[in-house]
């Protein structure tokens, strides 16, 4: 499920692939969350952000415990698993993700 609140058009010029941006709140069968969407120029369709995402997951192959990764793929990511659960925010002060300490 996917409800999409206030679109905001790109403003950067025509020339950037993204016509829009948006936040979603998505339920699916392993998660639920606050996820950033874009919409590409060429054919119109939204695709989830993996930058500015908070979210909660199960993710079920994860070992039981807890830890806090720190992770810089496409932006600064915290991450915190309790068990079987992910809690996932967009950090972007985070000193860790981008490998400052």
């Amino acid at each position: 499920m996917i409800i999409p609140f206030r679109e905001e058009p790109e403003t950067r010029g025509p020339d950037y692939p993204c016509s829009a941006f948006r936040w979603t709140f998505q339920t699916g069968r392993w998660f639920v969350g606050l996820i950033h969407q874009h919409q590409y120029r060429s054919d119109g369709t939204w695709h989830n952000s993996h930058t500015a995402v908070w979210s909660i997951a199960w993710n079920g192959w994860a070992r039981f415990g807890f830890d806090v990764a720190h992770v810089r793929y496409d932006g600064p990511h915290c991450l915190a698993r309790f068990g079987p659960f992910a809690i996932q925010w967009n950090n972007p002060g985070c000193r860790k993700c981008w490998g400052d300490e």
